[in-house]
């Protein structure tokens, strides 16, 4: 089980680039005409310049681009559309901020994400290595205009940085344009800030709807399980010890695990952030006696009771409507209790020396958890964990080691 998580784990970065995703999707060609079959689609965040299409999954790879295609749009749920704008290369980063407000640009040909379509204005997105950057089209006109933030240090204070908020202005004349009267809307434009959330609550209101609908949001899944836990103690002798040999017994209990998932890209879930909490109990017998001529016997048992939060990566490199298989890898911060805490040392031949209940206990631990397992009509989610040995104690001459290994099952709470 070991080694199976592991190779699959150091595995996952050739599967990353070499796997093809093919989504039902459609192509607008330069003649308008429509073709529908699969894009390719990778989970990037930058807008892409080309993607590959086949007219139906078995057909062969054709390749489309900026100049070969107009729009595209992908599963029903992500769609874009082409268009010639100028892009700002001013940097929001704080190492490349100029001591100058940077207003260069690039007219370049762009495919822009479509984020809001509305009656008045729709919004869209585009992100390059650069920034990420929003355009704003008015109905009746053909070329959208970026929204314009601007961040750079104050000439004559250099540790002062500046936030141009153009875009707040441009909004609020193009909310007059439309003759938007809407007293409440007043104080979100002061508020605003650059992201697609509070940028499409303000393109509701030039539009005059009350529900914002916009396709750009990171999807969060929250999920609920159980399981069992195979755990093991272990003692890392001091390297003033002579080799020991340990004898420890498997603890076998059920564990209860509660967490959220935060979706790089809501259509692929391919990739996905986790933060997951998890309840365990575990009981500790283990022995262990070093060589002639030390003749020292050591014991300990004690229960413990954890409480664990760890942030995760987890990569899907498999995935099909009703099925997918996935592993991760993260971190594991664990906050425990203990009891039933009896530890000793026995050294011989006479006299006989005894010490009892020697070992300190951590309440505070660090691991490394690895996981694989597959999720069946995005609903259960039945996998298989490992958490690499961690220090827990210490008694005068070892350190107290544990590992674990999990099999679960999770339920998700998906949309689809």
């Amino acid at each position: 089980m070991k080694r199976f998580l592991f190779v699959l784990i150091l595995g996952l970065p050739m599967l990353c680039f070499s796997q093809s995703n093919f989504k039902e999707g459609y192509i607008v060609k330069n003649n308008q005409d429509t073709l529908k079959g699969y894009i390719n689609f990778k989970e990037l965040n930058l807008n892409p310049v080309s993607l590959e299409f086949r007219s139906s999954k078995s057909a062969q790879t054709q390749m489309f681009d900026l100049e070969s295609c107009s729009a595209f749009g992908i599963d029903r749920e992500e769609v874009y559309r082409r268009f010639t704008v100028n892009v700002s290369q001013s940097s929001t980063h704080t190492e490349g901020l100029s001591l100058v407000e940077d207003t260069t640009s690039l007219r370049k040909k762009v495919f822009l994400k479509v984020l809001v379509l509305g009656k008045n204005v729709n919004l869209f997105t585009y992100e390059d290595e650069i920034k990420r950057r929003f355009y704003l089209l008015e109905n009746g006109q053909n070329e959208p205009y970026e929204l314009i933030k601007n961040v750079y240090l104050d000439s004559r204070k250099a540790n002062t940085i500046v936030n141009d908020k153009r875009y707040i202005q441009q909004l609020w004349s193009a909310s007059q344009r439309y003759d938007v009267n809407n007293v409440r809307g007043v104080g979100r434009f002061k508020s605003l800030d650059y992201n697609a959330g509070d940028l499409a609550k303000i393109v509701a209101l030039i539009n005059e709807e009350t529900i914002v609908k916009f396709k750009d949001k990171k999807d969060l899944r929250f999920f609920i399980g159980t399981g069992l836990s195979i755990s093991k103690a272990a003692y890392k002798e001091n390297s003033e010890v002579p080799k020991v040999s340990t004898d420890g017994k498997s603890s076998l209990m059920p564990f209860l695990t509660i967490g959220a998932d935060l979706f790089a890209n809501s259509v692929m879930k391919k990739i996905v952030f986790r933060a997951e909490m998890s309840f365990f109990i575990s009981k500790y017998d283990i022995s262990a006696n070093t060589p002639l001529p030390s003749k020292t016997f050591v014991s300990n048992t004690f229960n413990q009771y954890s409480v664990a939060l760890s942030p995760q990566l987890i990569y899907s490199f498999y995935k099909s409507p009703e099925f997918q298989a996935f592993a991760g890898a993260g971190l594991r911060f664990s906050i425990s209790k203990y009891s039933n805490s009896v530890s000793g040392r026995v050294s011989y031949p006479l006299p006989i020396k005894y010490t009892e209940n020697e070992a300190r206990l951590d309440p505070f631990n660090f691991s490394l958890p690895f996981k694989a397992g597959v999720i069946l009509k995005n609903r259960f989610e039945i996998s298989a964990g490992y958490v690499l040995p961690s220090v827990v104690g210490n008694s005068a001459s070892f350190h107290l080691t544990t590992q674990r290994i999990t099999a679960g099952v999770n339920y998700l709470f998906d949309k689809k």
